[in-house]
């Protein structure tokens, strides 16, 4: 059988709570899904990949054990609104709502194409009505996950951290939301936008799927994806050693006399790149370079962006382990 692995086919689920402390945040929860669902309508149009979507609210006020699912793997230009179909109410079944998604999605065909899964679950509080599945169950289902199953999670603070993680979510796709306001399901719905874009460039790529959602992590970059990004790129340099730099920082100060210091001349703006070591934003126009240790070498230009996944806009990223380049 013939596999058209240009064909990128998305299947991207919400578990969304509905919970009773989630009542006053339905009409912006609303509001949130479906922005979030004629963006994704627009970036698939201009990415030319297919996404299906696929919705579940979870309380325990519903029937079949307090999970409903509102539309599944549904084509996202033919989506309806949340409107009318997102009721609060009950308690919190989170761990049975997501292996409910997991098992679901787990039957999709994946034929013709390069299938990829994504979920997000959100949560404004804790586990506390699930009747099937108990943590363990759940840190071995996404143990299990194949390489082309990412899976996030919004949860409001510190202890929905901690409890995601004793639930197997990685550290690197838990997300913290401000659950004490409704600006802060809009900041939740940027954030899960942006993620989203990051995730659909990176398939663009050649990346299956991600295991640092909201974090920025070059870890993952594998040679084939960067041979073919280059080969495919007009935008793209490779420097090899000789052509750059690399300048040990041994306390914080500014990149110009940083710079100057080293080259003994005035600084030029663009000669040189640091480090991200804290969460930043990431201008549209601000240059990328890409250190890749193994082969010590550096990726410059307009589409070092593509290698790591992240949008032609601006946006807010947290670092993991990795290390830039400052060619000069």
């Amino acid at each position: 059988m013939h596999t058209n692995v240009s064909n990128h086919i998305n299947h991207i689920a919400l578990v969304l709570d509905a919970s009773g402390s989630m009542n006053h945040f339905a009409t912006s929860l609303i509001q949130v899904v479906d922005q979030q669902v004629q963006h994704l309508a627009q970036r698939s149009k201009e990415m030319d990949q297919e996404t299906r979507v696929t919705a579940y609210t979870f309380n325990a006020g519903y029937q079949n054990l307090g999970i409903k699912c509102l539309f599944y793997d549904k084509d996202v230009l033919r989506l309806p609104s949340l409107r009318g179909l997102y009721v609060a109410d009950g308690q919190t079944p989170l761990i049975d709502a997501t292996m409910r998604a997991l098992d679901d999605l787990s039957k999709t065909p994946e034929l013709y194409g390069d299938h990829a899964f994504l979920t997000y679950v959100l949560t404004d509080g804790q586990e506390n009505a699930s009747r099937i599945y108990s943590a363990s169950d759940l840190v071995a289902r996404l143990q299990r996950l194949k390489d082309n199953w990412t899976v996030g999670c919004f949860v409001p603070d510190a202890r929905g951290v901690h409890e995601a993680k004793s639930c197997g979510f990685l550290r690197e796709n838990i997300s913290v939301w401000d659950a004490t306001s409704t600006k802060g399901v809009s900041e939740m719905g940027s954030v899960m936008r942006q993620t989203t874009d990051a995730y659909m460039t990176m398939r663009a790529s050649g990346v299956r799927g991600s295991r640092s959602l909201f974090t920025l992590d070059t870890t993952g970059l594998s040679k084939s994806t960067l041979k073919r990004v280059e080969a495919q790129s007009q935008h793209l340099t490779k420097l090899t050693p000789g052509q750059f730099r690399l300048l040990p920082v041994t306390r914080e100060q500014q990149i110009a006399p940083f710079v100057e210091s080293h080259t003994m001349r005035p600084y030029v703006i663009g000669e040189a790149f640091y480090q991200l070591t804290k969460p930043v934003v990431i201008q549209a126009s601000k240059q990328i370079a890409v250190y890749v240790k193994g082969e010590h070498t550096v990726y410059v230009g307009r589409d070092a962006r593509q290698l790591l996944g992240l949008p032609d806009y601006e946006v807010k990223v947290s670092p993991i382990s990795w290390r830039a380049s400052r060619p000069t």
